[in-house]
């Protein structure tokens, strides 16, 4: 039986955020990010004067942003930020001094580098909270180059195959959590490449 969803009670606004990264070769990738804000049930003012409906959403900021970066720290080669929806006309102002982000490392001193170059009234909230975001990129990339060395699959993750690669990779991922901690089944299968076993959660 499948749960119905309950309808909304009143306004709501939603944040989506998302990142997608595509390796190019070369220790290079593309990167393609997006933050976007939807208002739904809220007052929009009145319905059209040739008669349409009043909406009933709108959305309230959408940005995207692309760029490449490469090498080992992730360095900025090229970036690209587009105000596509925002609530001022001055909002896209503070675009072009984003430029000096570039040559600047997602891997090392990225916050400071986005707060000093855009922080407070230098520029805009929203953008430095999707730029401030692409430091989640790491990850990804570590993920695409575990596999390129392993498949991402059960058998894998449980003879410690999938986490051997991890750590020719990134040998930090040792201690990074719960789960990668030395010590740990998930690591000692990654060593000894023996079936991990099962954890129980209770």
């Amino acid at each position: 039986m499948t749960e119905e969803r309950p309808e909304r009670p009143g306004p709501s606004v939603t944040r989506t955020k998302t990142v997608e990264v595509t390796p190019l070769g070369g220790g290079a990738y593309r990167l393609e990010a997006r933050l976007t804000d939807l208002s739904r049930g809220g007052n929009y003012g009145p319905a059209p004067a040739d008669g349409g409906e009043a909406p009933t959403s709108r959305v309230i900021h959408d940005i995207a942003i692309t760029a490449r970066v490469h090498g080992p720290g992730l360095e900025i080669a090229e970036l690209d930020v587009r105000p596509l929806t925002i609530p001022y006309a001055t909002c896209p102002f503070v675009v072009p001094a984003l430029q000096g982000l570039i040559g600047k490392e997602l891997m090392h001193g990225w916050r400071r580098a986005v707060l000093d170059l855009s922080g407070g009234t230098r520029g805009c909230t929203h953008v430095n909270t999707l730029l401030l975001g692409l430091t989640e990129m790491q990850a990804m990339v570590v993920f695409l180059e575990m596999n390129e060395r392993a498949p991402f699959a059960p058998q894998s993750q449980a003879s410690g195959e999938w986490m051997s690669a991890g750590l020719q990779v990134a040998p930090r991922l040792a201690d990074a959590c719960y789960s990668l901690r030395q010590g740990g089944p998930v690591l000692a299968a990654a060593g000894a490449g023996e079936q991990a076993p099962a954890e129980n959660a209770e």
